[in-house]
């Protein structure tokens, strides 16, 4: 493990994994993460929203791997087809 996530594992990131053959996606992953299961009730507490879409905690809620509006620098997809 790097040290820089080691200083700080809820560092907003996200990764894409693909195929450089095909440019099949084979994952994607965003962090941080959160336990879905909040949502599994009738109604999610005002408090849980805020931290879920808090810029302090990192927006865990926000999906970063397919998000259109990032400030990550983006390389091209060239699949030589």
């Amino acid at each position: 493990m790097g040290a820089a996530v080691a200083a700080d594992r809820n560092a907003p990131g996200a990764f894409v994994a693909m195929n450089v053959k095909n440019g099949q996606i084979l994952g994607l992953g965003s962090s941080p993460s959160f336990d879905p299961a909040v949502f599994s009730k009738p109604v999610i507490p005002t408090s849980v929203y805020k931290q879920l879409t808090s810029q302090t905690t990192y927006a865990p809620l926000t999906n970063r791997a397919s998000d259109n509006d990032t400030s990550a620098s983006r390389t091209s997809h060239d699949t030589g087809r």
